[in-house]
C-alpha cells in the first residue's frame, strides 16, 4: 500500500512565523508542511499587536504561551508595542532572551529564520462585489508595506510562502 502523504521530518534550528492571531495556523506553516514536508524542531508563532497607546512598558512588551504542550517544540509569542515605539522584533526578542525570564524566548533571534505568509488577491471571479472595487482591493494589496522591513527582520534570514485568494 502507497502512503499518500510521504512522513514530517524535524529540521534542525528556529523557526519564527508571523501570524496576526494565536488562534490560527500560519499559511508559511501550512504550506511548508505540505510542500517541503518539514517542521524545525523549534516553531515560534509569533503574533505583533499595536496598542493604542504610543509606547508599552518593558515589562508589558512580550506574553508568552507554550501551547499546551512543554516538549514538542512549538510556542506563541506575543509582542506589543506602542505605535510610537520601533518595530525591531530581532532586537526585542535578543532583549528578551538575555532577560532569560521565558523559555519560549531563549533562543538567537538572530540566527532563527523568519517565516511570512504572504496571500496574492486574484479578482476573477464573475460575482461578489463590483469590478473596480476588486481592482483597487488588489492594487492596494499589492503595494502595501513588506512585513519584513516594517519589522525590521534580518532579510538574509526571511522566507516568504503563500497562497492565493480569489474574489
Amino acid at each position: 500500500m502507497h502512503n499518500r502523504f510521504p512522513p514530517i521530518t524535524r529540521l534542525q534550528g528556529v523557526a519564527v512565523y508571523l501570524n496576526p492571531s494565536r488562534d490560527t495556523t500560519p499559511i508559511a506553516l501550512r504550506v511548508g508542511v505540505e510542500q517541503i514536508h518539514g517542521i524545525p524542531e523549534k516553531v515560534v508563532i509569533l503574533t505583533i499587536e499595536t496598542a493604542n497607546t504610543p509606547h508599552v512598558p518593558e515589562e508589558e512588551r512580550l506574553h508568552t504561551d507554550g501551547l499546551g504542550y512543554d516538549d514538542d517544540g512549538y510556542s506563541h509569542i506575543t509582542l506589543r508595542f506602542g505605535y510610537q515605539d520601533r518595530l525591531d522584533v530581532p532586537a526585542e526578542l535578543a532583549r528578551r532572551r538575555r532577560g532569560g525570564r521565558t523559555r519560549e524566548a531563549h533562543f538567537n533571534p538572530y540566527h532563527a529564520t523568519y517565516f511570512l505568509s504572504h496571500i496574492t488577491i486574484v479578482a476573477d471571479r464573475p460575482h461578489g462585489m463590483p469590478r473596480w472595487r476588486k481592482r483597487l482591493f488588489v492594487a492596494m494589496a499589492r503595494n502595501a508595506a513588506s512585513p519584513a522591513d516594517y519589522f525590521n527582520l534580518p532579510p538574509e534570514r526571511v522566507v516568504t510562502l503563500g497562497s492565493q485568494i480569489h474574489i
